[in-house]
């Protein structure tokens, strides 16, 4: 997809260690825990699953994120 801003393709934003703490990442992982309430409901498919498990196994954090 091509930005907004830019008419660029590519993230704009970058990610460190420093904004990745215990607590945004429990964050994180109750708001898509809540997204797959959402689509549940809707009976929409989705991967939230797979994604809170990568998010919860510390080992495989560290490693890109890969939805089949």
């Amino acid at each position: 997809m091509l930005r907004a801003t830019d008419q660029k393709r590519g993230a704009q934003c970058i990610s460190n260690d420093r904004f990745r703490t215990h607590a945004s990442i429990e964050a994180v992982i109750r708001k898509i825990k809540r997204l797959e309430e959402w689509c549940n409901y809707f009976n929409l498919k989705n991967k939230c699953s797979q994604i809170i498990e990568w998010a919860e196994n510390t080992a495989l954090r560290n490693k890109p994120l890969t939805i089949l």
